[in-house]
């Protein structure tokens, strides 16, 4: 029998779903049903788990999807601290009795948010057609450069300004630092930059001194000895851009703007 013959006969049909989520090099396999489930390769664990139902328009098969899972869960562990860059999640629907699996994709997105009430946890996840929907702000007319740092628009190549070191000390000066060699000349050039490991990113807003940087949030799974690539910051100004990077024919800025208002002083 195919897959839409076990879902519309009410006699045959035995749902079983799965879940999977990824979260850089992290693979989590769930399932709610009641016991553990073999499907693409991979085995599904049973977890208490609910979902809230699926909602179909003329756009999409699902804008968005509630996960309600044990506040111990792993996933969940990693919004504790802080939100996490993306997890993604896919969610699967097949048939026990179907020997051949024909599985259909039921909701493919991302956790955008993790909401907590007593023992448990709920993910908010959006359907991937969620990140095409977000505005995208035109260029504004002010002195700092509108351009992504290393973007298309920058044009600055960043493997120039790339630094691939070790962490000697993770905490040493507060919170969310981290100290490396690479840091120790010119740490605070590094400063509006940001640090990669493992897929995570995290800017970094301060230089701390004693080849130590200090990121917005801590990184997860770094420790001590862990190599980490650090990319150099711009304070998007028109000096950044041409004493830092000689790279002002492209810059974004409008660097001349009046820094009086004239409807208010009635000059410039």
């Amino acid at each position: 029998m195919s897959y839409s013959a076990y879902e519309t006969n009410i006699y045959t049909g035995t749902p079983v779903e799965v879940y999977r989520f990824v979260y850089g090099d992290n693979y989590y396999h769930y399932t709610s049903y009641a016991s553990a489930y073999a499907y693409g390769g991979n085995t599904y664990d049973p977890i208490a788990m609910t979902r809230s139902s699926l909602k179909s328009n003329s756009e999409a098969a699902s804008d968005s999807l509630d996960i309600t899972v044990p506040r111990d869960n792993p996933i969940v562990v990693n919004f504790i601290a802080y939100a996490p860059q993306k997890i993604t999640v896919t969610v699967y629907r097949v048939h026990s009795a179907d020997s051949a699996q024909e599985g259909r994709v039921l909701f493919k997105g991302f956790v955008s948010a993790c909401t907590f009430s007593g023992s448990e946890a709920t993910l908010t996840c959006l359907a991937l057609a969620q990140a095409f929907r977000k505005t995208i702000p035109s260029y504004f007319c002010q002195t700092n450069c509108n351009h992504v740092l290393y973007g298309d628009g920058c044009g600055v190549n960043k493997a120039l300004y790339e630094s691939y070191t070790t962490v000697t000390a993770i905490g040493a000066y507060g919170e969310n630092t981290y100290t490396a060699s690479a840091f120790g000349t010119n740490g605070g050039n590094f400063v509006n930059g940001y640090v990669s490991f493992r897929k995570e990113r995290r800017f970094i807003v301060e230089y701390a001194g004693s080849s130590t940087i200090r990121t917005s949030a801590p990184i997860p799974g770094l420790q001590v000895s862990d190599k980490i690539y650090a990319y150099w910051g711009c304070a998007r100004t028109a000096t950044d851009c041409k004493d830092k990077f000689n790279n002002y024919d492209r810059f974004g800025g409008f660097e001349k703007i009046p820094s009086r208002n004239a409807w208010e002083t009635g000059s410039v």
